[in-house]
């Protein structure tokens, strides 16, 4: 993987010391960056697979119980159809959506499909609800956000020879590239994330099963969304990210520094100070990239240490 930058002093520290800077969220230079705006819809079987599979019936069961005798006045559960809808329709969402909760279970219970469920409950026309549940994905969303604007990230690239990341991150092709060979051994035994960014034309939807059961694999695709979700215009960067708990400071790689390439217009002072930089770090490849002939591409050229 390569880092493009500058060459100076922190650029050079970053040669001697194999130490790489892990920026926070918000000095990233995509604004997008951990504040990623997102569309939550729900269609009605999502809604409720949602309450099924979130909310346990033992939990919810006592408290439906004591609302609905309060509810309806009496001291035992007046399990009456007109009563039901009478719940159903009141002003209290609290209320409301506790006896959705339970009533999903009953009604599973009964052996009825989850469309036949979605149908009883009317959650079609139940936008109140529908938009209750959307509220409370965003919240939890916005608090997963939070936490995550803390950590640390450091950017790579897949690619050493882009002409635009040259331009853009490398000081107008007068820095350098830093490639770096990770180790899979030393990756897995760190406290990093490792994640390769993806590229959408359309914000992510997040949807409730997988953002609220905490496996393994809905874990990681929520950290894909959270961390890693760029807008389509950034995919020539071909980015691969480190993403660690602190942000702000440099930290030790899980891998080396294994190629340092200069930019085509690089001055001979900052080439000898790279290349002193990394005199001690054998088999490290000194190149500097040139035009190829009668192409817009770039190629490195050079040898190893």
């Amino acid at each position: 993987m390569y880092k493009y930058r500058a060459i100076n002093d922190w650029s050079l520290e970053t040669l001697r010391s194999g130490r790489m800077w892990f920026s926070m969220p918000a000095k990233l230079n995509d604004t997008f960056e951990f504040s990623l705006p997102l569309f939550v819809h729900l269609t009605p079987l999502e809604l409720v697979e949602h309450f099924e599979k979130r909310f346990k019936i033992d939990y919810v069961a006592p408290t439906l119980l004591g609302e609905m005798m309060k509810h309806g006045g009496a001291k035992s559960f007046p399990a009456t159809e007109q009563f039901l809808r009478d719940f159903l329709n009141a002003t209290d969402a609290d209320n409301r959506t506790l006896f959705v909760i339970a009533l999903v279970h009953f009604l599973r219970e009964q052996g009825l499909t989850t469309q036949v469920i979605a149908e009883r409950l009317d959650l079609a026309g139940n936008s109140e609800l529908r938009e209750r549940l959307e509220r409370e994905l965003r919240e939890a969303y916005d608090k997963n956000q939070d936490i995550g604007r803390y950590c640390g990230i450091l950017s790579l690239s897949a690619k050493n020879n882009d002409p635009l990341m040259w331009a853009h991150y490398a000081d107008s092709c007068k820095g350098m590239c830093i490639g770096v060979t990770l180790d899979v051994d030393e990756l897995a035994r760190s406290d990093f994330i490792p994640l390769w960014v993806k590229y959408a034309d359309e914000l992510p939807v997040l949807g409730a099963s997988a953002f609220f059961e905490r496996q393994p694999a809905n874990v990681m695709d929520m950290l894909k969304v959270f961390y890693a979700t760029k807008y389509s215009a950034w995919k020539y960067e071909a980015e691969f990210r480190l993403v660690s708990k602190r942000g702000d400071l440099a930290l030790d790689l899980p891998g080396r520094i294994t190629e340092v390439i200069l930019g085509e217009k690089v001055s001979d002072t900052d080439a000898r100070n790279a290349l002193a930089a990394i005199q001690e770090r054998t088999g490290t490849k000194f190149l500097k990239m040139m035009r190829e002939p009668g192409t817009w591409k770039y190629r490195a050229y050079g040898s190893s240490i």
